[in-house]
């Protein structure tokens, strides 16, 4: 079966720089804006237009991407905080980590401890010794050894006596007891409801690994799509990406192959458009399949309000849906880091 573990560990894999999480996490955070975007210029961090032109000098240690809130992370001296999009503070550098929002409340860290913040900065809740961010309401937080849920009044309203916990999905949350041996979904009434060890639920659907293959379950714990493919993702846009034999693609719902297991790499499809790489050279395919944007790029992002990250020889920048590009730099100047999963508003 698809063990829990596997999906901590897909998690916890784009831990680089500010923590970001799973592809499908990423896209259930608040909308990142590219109004303003993050670039590198002289060893220091600060924000350009979509034309190129500098909005906020480069003053930060790193940055993230700005929300559709218009605020964005920066961090200066191993501190973070909270900036607007004039590049002040809102609030001061003072965390040693800070997660994205998710549902008005972000996730910070400080001194090994992990709390809970609302945009002015005021604490809703903390004391906790590892935590994730809220969704559909709670929050998994561990409270000493074990894991339980919070709401967003910071009231536990599922007790803590897990060996590890993952947030709500559809309604459904994976945890695990026994030292990991066990485990499970349950409902936000902390009641058991599918008794199967898998990732977790996006669209609906959630991956289950049996013997050596991943298949895909319903939130009622049926089977529904068979299992036959040797790694795959999670649903975004009606589509996930699967892998046969060392190549991927894409199926839909009804696990019909949509987008044929002929690419090296893929990345999920964000407005109707999926990243996909064949022999190193990086392209676009509709929901179809159909190639968009020639496979030209030498590395590519996802697209966002209309634009993706790409480079090529000795430029990078941001291109639109025709792929051409809408302004870029010389690779003197540091590109960031490819917005699709390591640099978009982060979360735990």
């Amino acid at each position: 079966m698809y063990r829990l573990r596997c999906a901590l560990h897909h998690t916890f894999y784009f831990v680089i720089g500010i923590i970001v999480v799973s592809s499908t996490l990423l896209a259930q955070e608040n909308h990142i804006s590219l109004q303003l975007i993050p670039v590198t210029l002289h060893g220091k961090e600060g924000y350009v237009d979509r034309t190129g032109k500098v909005i906020i000098p480069a003053k930060f240690d790193s940055a993230s991407y700005f929300d559709e809130t218009n605020r964005a992370f920066a961090e200066v001296g191993r501190k973070w905080g909270l900036i607007d999009e004039t590049g002040r503070w809102i609030i001061k550098p003072q965390y040693d980590l800070i997660f994205g929002f998710r549902e008005g409340l972000a996730l910070v860290k400080t001194d090994k401890v992990y709390s809970y913040i609302n945009a002015d900065g005021q604490v809703i809740a903390g004391g906790f010794t590892n935590a994730y961010s809220f969704s559909e309401g709670m929050a998994p937080v561990r409270i000493g050894s074990k894991w339980g849920f919070i709401n967003k009044q910071g009231e536990i309203v599922i007790a803590p006596i897990y060996d590890h916990a993952v947030h709500f999905s559809d309604g459904l949350a994976p945890v695990c007891t026994n030292d990991m041996d066990k485990c499970f979904y349950i409902n936000p009434r902390g009641q058991t409801v599918i008794d199967l060890d898998g990732g977790i639920f996006s669209e609906g659907l959630a991956a289950v690994k049996f013997d050596r293959q991943y298949g895909f379950i319903n939130t009622s714990g049926e089977v529904v799509i068979a299992p036959k493919f040797d790694e795959v993702g999670e649903f975004t846009e009606g589509l996930v990406r699967v892998q046969i034999e060392s190549k991927w693609g894409f199926i839909n719902k009804r696990g019909q192959m949509v987008v044929k297991p002929r690419f090296d790499e893929v990345e999920d499809f964000t407005e109707g458009l999926g990243r996909v790489e064949l022999n190193g050279k990086n392209g676009f395919v509709d929901r179809t399949g159909k190639i968009k944007i020639a496979l030209q790029f030498d590395a590519a992002g996802t697209f966002h309000d209309g634009l993706a990250y790409a480079e090529v020889g000795d430029k990078w920048g941001y291109i639109d849906r025709e792929g051409k590009f809408v302004f870029s730099f010389s690779t003197q100047i540091k590109s960031p880091l490819l917005i699709s999963e390591k640099r978009a508003q982060p979360r735990q």
